[in-house]
This record gives C-alpha cells, structure tokens and sequence, in this order.
C-alpha cells in the first residue's frame, strides 16, 4: 500500500487513498476466522493513520520495491529495497518499513546485515552511494537511522561471505 501511495502525484496522497490502497493490496489468507482478518485489518488501517499523520508523505521516491541484483566480489548479492529517496543536501536514504514490534538499538542498527546488504547493493547495482539507512518501524510510529562507512560495508561483506560458505557446507 505504501508503495502504491507513493506512486500517486503528491495532491492524490490523501489517507482515505492510502486506506483504499491497503484494501486493494490486502491479502485474504492466514487468518483464523473473520474475526481475527477484522482486527488485523482495523490494526493496519491504525498504523498507516499514524504514518500519514506523523512522516513526510510528499517525498518523491526515486525507487520503490525494486529489486537489485549485483556482483561484490565472489558473490552475488539481491534483495528489494522498500524505497530510496534523494536527501535535501545530496546523497540518499535507504528506507526499509518494518511490521514487527522489535525495535533495533543503535548498536544494532550499526551492525545490521540487511542494511549493510541493501547498501552495497545499491552502490553496485546503481552506482549510488547510500548517506542515510533507514528502518520504519510501523507499529511503533518510529523511525531510526543509521550509516555505513566504506569499512563499515567491508566489515559487513566478510561476515556475509562467512555466512555464505558456512550455508554451502554440508555436516552430517
């Protein structure tokens, strides 16, 4: 929903489109009974509210749920990236909405893997070098950033690496 949202020209970015388009994009299955997709569905229509009420929804995106494949070093690395966005004063920022409840600490958020992998992967596959990494966290109405430092990313792809040949590895 929120990427449909933010296709639409800025003057069509109302919250009862952006409730439409939840609507629209709501998936009927996984639910126990209709009681339970009711509440579901009252809960997300809550916390898009939130968003709208509380964060820039004038923002022109520069991507939205793409995804990006590139080659760094020996492996191939892909995901899809929520949304990117030019920042006022050059550079850009990494958006990435996050659903769950948990909330990372500063500490965490420097040390994440997917946010060091959705950096490399547009540094590699675009040529952009990411300033800002961002999660939204949805249900809490909160947002933290982060960065990555050139060592940072070099730091974060030996530990990809790592992790990558551990899971090539067969044990008995």
């Amino acid at each position: 929903a929120l990427a449909a949202f933010f296709k639409m020209e800025r003057e069509a970015r109302t919250l009862e489109n952006l409730h439409r388009l939840l609507r629209r994009n709501w998936k009927r299955k996984g639910f126990k009974d209709e009681d339970e997709e009711r509440a579901w569905g009252l809960k997300a229509l809550e916390i898009l509210t939130k968003f709208y009420q509380n964060f820039d929804t004038t923002a022109l995106p520069l991507m939205l749920e793409e995804y990006l494949e590139a080659q760094v070093d020996d492996i191939t690395l892909c995901g899809r990236i929520d949304r990117v966005d030019p920042l006022e004063r050059g550079g850009y920022e990494i958006i990435d909405y996050k659903t769950g409840r948990e909330i990372l600490t500063p500490e965490e958020m420097e040390n994440d893997l997917q946010l060091t992998i959705y950096y490399l992967l547009l540094k590699n596959a675009k040529q952009m070098e990411p300033t800002r990494l961002t999660y939204y966290f949805l249900q809490d109405n909160r947002y933290l950033s982060t960065k990555r430092t050139p060592w940072q990313a070099r730091e974060g792809l030996i530990k990809i690496k790592a992790m990558v040949e551990e899971m090539g590895t067969c044990r008995e």
